[in-house]
């Protein structure tokens, strides 16, 4: 049986390591990194600063079943506002950015997008996403460095 708690900064190498083989050929990074070898250490470096941004606000939570995670993810109160941009640079994004040489988001205002677009991103896919009372935009964007 699968038990249930938030997650801690001890953790985190435990859920990058999960997440990064779980999403190894997941069709969002392949474009951006290519090698499979350099794109695991990838996928384990963004969920390391993904991790610890939602870990910091008490938001990210670890099932474990006999004494190992085998699932993590980040509940957010639809109500309260989600880590931002900031939050993720301080929790690493800033040296994956100079190691990899790109920066790739997704935003779900269409404000954001103008700002995005206004300052060098490229849109790469938008999608509208059914959602329980409304749909929701999903725009991915791009930017070399």
């Amino acid at each position: 049986m699968i038990s249930f708690r938030l997650a801690d900064i001890n953790d985190l190498e435990e859920i990058s390591a999960l997440c990064a083989d779980a999403f190894l050929d997941y069709d969002f990074y392949r474009p951006f990194v290519a090698d499979p070898v350099k794109r695991l250490k990838f996928v384990y470096d963004l969920h390391v600063q993904c991790f610890k941004a939602e870990i910091r606000r008490k938001q990210a939570v670890v099932g474990i079943e006999d004494g190992k995670i085998v699932t993590a993810f980040a509940l957010h109160d639809p109500e309260s506002r989600q880590p931002g941009f900031w939050e993720y640079l301080t929790s690493g994004a800033l040296s994956m950015i100079f190691r990899y040489g790109f920066i790739s988001l997704i935003a779900n205002s269409e404000e954001n997008t103008l700002f995005y677009e206004a300052n060098g991103f490229k849109c790469f896919d938008h999608k509208i996403v059914p959602a329980a009372k409304e749909e929701i935009g999903n725009w991915c964007f791009s930017m070399n460095v």
